[in-house]
């Protein structure tokens, strides 16, 4: 058995990892309690199958509990099944057995940034870079550390060190770039990102930064040539559609086109405002859309035959398809192309943007549309604003503010309202705001909607609304750099933070902003 054991570690020496799987597994087989092969074999399973790794692991340690390595590879185990606290406790007791293991102190580094506890995560960084002072993915893990720390200075030197260790590496590539993202380098952001595809062609993640990051800097061509590597991340959430029928492609022979929803309601307006120049080139057209923009879409193209993703087009009605996604590759190629286009494209129903106007709006008050709603559902410190914060920060006589976001604040506001007396309107003490379709007629009600980067802002934008939008210094590809104007949509201002996590330099601006409004609210309506 000796033997055997013995010849399985030579696999591993030589990195022929698949078999010495298989010689730990028949070890295994005839003796279930041989520690070696429980060790070995779950040590090598912690990153692709954690939770066999963990099962092998936790009977080593009932066998053996005084080697450091089982905890370690278990909290590296624990670790990818996002078990943080316990890969915490695994790599204490490692520690307690081993005080210089640097794999336990990575380990607990790794577990706290999990955990977004900075500092804790720095700490053991540093620990196990003096421990291992040429491991490269050790200064590459601080970096990301740094970064999160607005540390991207110090990040960079870390990369720097890590690329110099392990220079065929396209992972420490493609995580500089975000730091270089981050510091606005965006030119060397990009050409981080073709080093690392030159080392993986087939590198997903680094594919649909480099795409992001070509589009945040203007270069659309190159963007949407990109765009398509979206299909392959893991992340992503939507699935193509399923047809027989071949994609539509420019040029092609093709009369009847449907063109099918993805991504989020943010995507499907933004894009949605192409359809009108896709009708132009075909002459039936049909188009899925989320059940909420229906009748929105509907009364704001008629001539374009609209369906619910939760309705099946039937094969027969169209000759080819293409993802709402693709639009922009086809029209929106050059800043040029963004021009003598309707600035309009989606309309609200009248007689409700009448009826709310009526009962909230008076001459002598700005009514703002507010909300803090983000994108997407991690808060972060980048991004996140509660409402009150705002509201508290915007506050003058003569404005009123109405609550965009459905519900979720109602607390919050009664209480703001009880100690400050800012008066605020939630949608819930209005008639009719069900839906989308009714809040678009809130929106067109309001004199202006000041809102994070959210699906209301490319609601307002489509409506032509004012809005003023706060992005982070880091923003979305589709809001550009350095600018403070989109051409998706004219109607909306850009309000960028000059310092990461920071929004009060931002408010102070919009106060500033705000003034001379009361002197001609009317202009907004």
């Amino acid at each position: 058995m000796n033997e055997t054991v013995a010849s399985a570690f030579e696999h591993i020496e030589q990195g022929n990892l698949e078999q010495a799987k298989l010689i730990y597994e028949a070890i295994l087989q005839d003796q279930p309690q041989q520690f070696d092969a429980l060790y070995m074999l779950g040590a090598i399973l912690s990153n692709e199958e954690p939770t066999r790794s963990i099962q092998l692991l936790s009977k080593a340690i009932e066998i053996n509990p005084h080697v450091p390595e089982c905890f370690v590879s278990a909290a590296s185990a624990l670790i990818q099944l996002g078990n943080y606290q316990k890969a915490i406790d695994y790599c204490k007791q490692a520690l307690s057995l081993r005080a210089n293991s640097w794999e336990a102190n990575a380990n607990l580094s790794a577990a706290f940034y999990h955990l977004k506890r900075w500092n804790e995560a720095l700490l053991y960084a540093n620990i196990s870079i003096s421990l291992q002072p040429q491991m490269a993915t050790l200064f590459a893990n601080r970096a990301n550390i740094l970064q999160e720390l607005f540390l991207n200075d110090q990040a960079l030197e870390d990369f720097g060190v890590a690329i110099e260790l392990a220079a065929s590496n396209a992972q420490f590539y493609l995580d500089r770039s975000k730091t270089y993202h981050a510091l606005h380098l965006t030119h060397l952001a990009i050409e981080d990102l073709q080093k690392a595809i030159m080392i993986n062609p087939q590198f997903v993640e680094a594919q649909i930064d480099l795409a992001r990051l070509h589009l945040l800097s203007g270069s659309y061509q190159l963007g949407w040539y990109q765009y398509d590597w979206r299909w392959q991340d893991k992340d992503f959430n939507s699935r193509p559609l399923v047809s027989k029928k071949p994609f539509w492609t420019s040029g092609g022979n093709f009369s009847r086109v449907l063109i099918w929803a993805e991504q989020g309601i943010g995507e499907q307006i933004l894009f949605g405002g192409l359809l009108p120049e896709m009708k132009k080139t075909v002459s039936d057209l049909t188009v899925q859309v989320d059940p909420s923009l229906i009748s929105l879409f509907k009364r704001s193209m008629p001539e374009i035959n609209f369906f619910s993703t939760e309705q099946f087009v039937d094969e027969d009605r169209y000759d080819a398809h293409l993802p709402i996604g693709n639009l922009a590759g086809l029209f929106r190629n050059h800043l040029d192309d963004f021009c003598n286009v309707k600035t309009q494209f989606l309309e609200a129903n009248k007689q409700q943007i009448d009826n709310i106007k009526d009962s909230l709006c008076s001459k002598d008050q700005l009514l703002i549309g507010i909300s803090c709603k983000q994108e997407n559902s991690q808060s972060d410190a980048k991004t996140a604003i509660n409402l009150n914060q705002i509201i508290s920060a915007l506050n003058m006589p003569g404005v009123k503010f109405v609550n965009l976001e459905d519900g979720d604040d109602e607390v919050q506001i009664q209480e703001l309202q009880k100690q400050s007396l800012i008066e605020v309107i939630t949608r819930s003490q209005l008639e009719n705001q069900k839906n989308l379709d009714d809040l678009a007629a809130l929106i067109s009600a309001c004199d202006l909607v000041i809102s994070l980067d959210n699906p209301i802002v490319h609601l307002a934008g489509a409506l032509n609304k004012p809005c003023w939008v706060l992005l982070t210094k880091t923003p979305n590809w589709r809001w550009l750099l350095n600018v403070n104007l989109t051409p998706w949509y004219p109607s909306l201002r850009l309000c960028r933070q000059t310092i990461d996590g920071q929004w009060d330099d931002v408010f102070q601006k919009i106060r500033a902003d705000l003034m001379p409004l009361f002197n001609s609210p009317a202009h907004y309506h």
